[in-house]
């Protein structure tokens, strides 16, 4: 009797093979879907950090319009951010404020024409120096 219930339950010890494979393919895919979209959440973080670095720069604040646009740009072409444009950066100033817009999209492709779009919506309001 005690051969029965020892043989029973070697029997079903461990995870069955289907489950197994399973467990696999979910697994991978949520490892390609993170690395798929490292790269565009990984761009957003590097200009949000660049948009407060620039808003820091006192120098950089006191330029024109222009001038804090394509030092954005040059700071995000120097940190290896491709697919920018510099219309995608705009730069508004009144007589007390300075305005930083950044609207800009990254779509990353899977799939079975499945398309996930990043968003880089950002709008700054400085206090002009």
């Amino acid at each position: 009797m005690k051969q029965q219930a020892f043989g029973a339950y070697s029997r079903s010890s461990g995870i069955a093979m289907g489950l197994a494979i399973f467990l696999a393919i979910l697994l991978g895919g949520y490892f390609y879907i993170g690395i798929s979209l490292q790269k565009p959440l990984y761009t957003r973080w590097i200009v949000n950090d660049i948009l407060k670095t620039t808003v820091a720069d006192k120098e950089t604040m006191k330029l024109g319009p222009k001038e804090i646009q394509q030092r954005i740009f040059k700071r995000i072409s120097i940190n290896n951010v491709y697919g920018f444009d510099q219309k995608e950066i705009k730069v508004k100033q009144t007589e007390k404020h300075i305005e930083i817009i950044m609207d800009k999209s990254i779509d990353v492709k899977f799939p079975g024409e499945l398309v996930v779009t990043t968003l880089l919506q950002k709008k700054i309001k400085v206090p002009r120096p």
